[in-house]
């Protein structure tokens, strides 16, 4: 009798350790997003960044931080329920949406960075709440955040690197778009001047490259 007890409580604690290592694995893989909003931030009092926010929480988050203005980094993806909810909340909301298709690493069209920046600066200027958001709300993100806080912030690469390192799941010197922005920076710059979003163009231009070797050293 002992022995079958004994057994019985072994086999109850093996099952309630795969039941809990299991759902830690499902919080870290997505099911904190179910909850709450996949990185989420308020970059500064109006200006928030995340992540696609899931569906059953998009609408509710969008009240809650009274946003007047979406940025959607990423591109619409036939099937993607949470970014069919964002597109139905927001029309129903009032709320305008400027999408565009910038590539998962960051890359794209350097002019999709100068009217995402330009829109979002223009309504943050006037008062108005901004989400910024990609899918995962890291790279493309990030990489929108970087601009803007070195180029119209006027923060050091340095540390809008560290604020950029803080939102990624993985080391910053492998995919990261500091490459491709660095390429493309006086690009990007020349066209804030001439949108109005930048007064003049930073002199020198920011350069990302010996901030990220400094964050990669191990």
């Amino acid at each position: 009798m002992l022995l079958r007890m004994r057994r019985r409580l072994v086999l109850a604690l093996c099952a309630l350790l795969v039941i809990g290592f299991g759902g830690t694995i499902w919080w870290r893989e997505g099911g904190k997003r179910l909850f709450f909003p996949r990185k989420w931030a308020e970059v500064e009092p109006g200006l928030y960044r995340s992540g696609q926010i899931h569906r059953r929480l998009i609408e509710d988050v969008l009240r809650e931080h009274r946003i007047e203005l979406v940025v959607d980094l990423a591109p619409d993806e036939e099937g993607d329920l949470d970014n069919a909810a964002e597109r139905e909340v927001t029309a129903r909301l009032g709320i305008p949406v400027l999408s565009l298709s910038l590539g998962g690493d960051g890359s794209g069209d350097p002019q999709d960075y100068v009217g995402a920046l330009t829109t979002a600066v223009e309504a943050h200027r006037q008062g108005k709440h901004v989400l910024v958001h990609c899918e995962a709300g890291s790279e493309r993100t990030g990489a929108f955040f970087l601009l803007y806080r070195t180029l119209v912030q006027g923060w050091s690469p340095a540390d809008a690197i560290a604020e950029y390192a803080s939102f990624r799941n993985r080391p910053i010197k492998r995919g990261s778009s500091t490459r491709y922005l660095d390429a493309h920076m006086a690009e990007i710059a020349s066209g804030l001047v001439a949108s109005g979003a930048l007064g003049a163009l930073p002199d020198p231009l920011p350069s990302f490259a010996p901030a990220v070797a400094a964050a990669a050293e191990p």
